[in-house]
């Protein structure tokens, strides 16, 4: 999967979009946030998928705004260290990964 192949999912308009990167490629999932315009939560059901060993990411969209990290962001992405960690904005694709308990941009 090349960074770029993120981009399709993004748009100026909410709401936001999110999902895992496998082995096998790029999954969509569902956004149960209460305000989807403004947030991405994962479903219930979809949190084991973060677990589970082909899962080697995950990836959400900030429409019409940049790609930079918001506090809620960087306390999720503490939440899963092993994983790499995609946002999707206007300005493009930006990866984030955990070292030392901090999230690190390293786009």
């Amino acid at each position: 999967m090349r960074e770029s192949d993120l981009l399709c999912y993004y748009s100026d308009y909410g709401p936001e979009r999110g999902g895992i990167l496998t082995n096998q490629g790029i999954i969509e999932l569902k956004n149960s946030c209460e305000e989807p315009e403004n947030g991405f939560e994962l479903d219930f059901e979809d949190l084991d998928k973060l677990e589970d060993v082909h899962t080697i990411g995950t990836w959400h969209t900030h429409p019409g705004k940049g790609a930079n990290l918001s506090s809620e962001d960087y306390e999720a992405f503490l939440s899963w260290p092993r994983l790499k960690h995609f946002i999707i904005g206007k300005d493009g694709v930006r990866k984030y990964s955990v070292r030392k308990d901090c999230v690190i941009n390293e786009s």
